[in-house]
């Protein structure tokens, strides 16, 4: 089925509109009947900071892990409550310097829980955006930028 913007929301050809938008060239899914979430894949370059950084800093956990021989890179899904992320060392797999909003329904709590970590390369800090929401940007080794936002009326 097509589908077609209006007004920053997206509606397929019965005028049904998705919960999905587009906000200063991001695109957000949020489920909805018809929809399942969105699972970015990112870019990365080194297993051992991938893993320093997602699962000891970030605190997802993994999903699985794929190669297909021994010294192939690696694709690996991982998640956080209901977060669900793919990342993979595979060329052509995602652009460096992606960018993904992650909708955190306790924003306050989950920065505080980073900041007690002693990441030496990252202190995030939350920031309230002119269209209402709170974000806290954190880009990972690898140049990709993941934005944790909670919405006022969250």
């Amino acid at each position: 089925m097509s589908a077609f913007q209006t007004n920053g929301r997206f509606s397929d050809l019965t005028g049904n509109m998705s919960q999905s938008f587009l906000l200063n060239g991001l695109i957000e899914c949020k489920k909805g009947p018809n929809m399942t979430p969105v699972v970015p894949i990112l870019r990365i370059f080194d297993e051992a900071l991938a893993r320093a950084f997602y699962l000891d800093y970030l605190g997802f956990k993994v999903l699985f892990e794929h190669r297909f021989e021994e010294n192939a890179p690696l694709y690996m899904g991982v998640r956080r409550e209901h977060c669900e992320l793919h990342l993979s060392e595979h060329f052509g797999d995602a652009t460096p310097g992606s960018s993904v909003r992650v909708h955190e329904q306790d924003l306050a709590r989950y920065h505080d829980a980073l900041s007690q970590k002693s990441y030496r390369h990252y202190h995030p800090s939350v920031i309230e955006q002119p269209w209402g929401s709170f974000d806290m940007t954190i880009l990972d080794p690898f140049g990709n930028k993941l934005i944790f936002y909670q919405g006022r009326e969250d």
